[in-house]
């Protein structure tokens, strides 16, 4: 892919089709994430960048099938308490991260959009938790549609079901190897499954030297 995280989103479309999209309410992908460290060997943008190709992917998906939606522009402001002693990794506030989303599901909602579906790729609990947070006040406030996608093993994590409204459960098979490593640890931080995805989707951003 190696492409901009910006290609298919409402970023390279003019508002006149923006406001067309908005008149049918079609709905909406939000892919969130953050700048942080991903080892020596990937790039800052690692986790925004997965969560744009999942949009993507599940934009083709849908279009392929006859329906349609629309890619807002990532958002890669996100919380970093796990890895913050790093160089360049950015982190905000929860309540600043909070407020940022308000403002842009409310932005959304003014241009005719409903229904919100957000895709992360940013494991570290708190921003989670603060995205989750932001959602529930947001629907509540706004009376929007908007939902979080997440793998079922997170769901003890955040006290959750995947029975509420606000929950999209992934129920997506994926193979063993893929997200647990040889220890039988989950592989969520710059392992081989985010190698193996950059290498795929954006190879010219892996150091391979430094992965040797």
């Amino acid at each position: 892919m190696n492409e901009s995280i910006f290609k298919d989103t409402m970023v390279d479309m003019t508002w006149k089709q923006i406001k067309e999209k908005g008149k049918k309410g079609v709905p909406v992908l939000l892919p969130l994430g953050v700048i942080e460290e991903h080892g020596p060997h990937l790039p800052l943008g690692t986790d925004i960048y997965m969560s744009y190709v999942v949009c993507s992917k599940i934009r083709n998906e849908a279009i392929q099938a006859g329906k349609d939606c629309i890619i807002a522009p990532p958002y890669y402001w996100g919380i970093n308490k796990c890895t913050g002693a790093f160089p360049g990794c950015f982190s905000t506030r929860p309540e600043t991260m909070k407020m940022m989303l308000h403002d842009i599901f409310a932005n959304l909602q003014q241009f005719g959009f409903h229904k919100i579906i957000c895709i992360n790729q940013h494991g570290d609990p708190l921003h989670t938790q603060t995205i989750l947070e932001a959602i529930k006040e947001a629907t509540e406030h706004l009376k929007m549609q908007i939902q979080y996608l997440i793998e079922p093993y997170d769901l003890g994590t955040y006290g959750l079901t995947g029975q509420e409204e606000f929950c999209l459960v992934d129920r997506a098979q994926y193979p063993e190897d893929i997200i647990w490593d040889n220890s039988g640890k989950l592989d969520i931080h710059a392992g081989a499954y985010e190698t193996a995805a950059m290498s795929i989707y954006y190879p010219k951003l892996l150091d391979k030297q430094m992965r040797k």
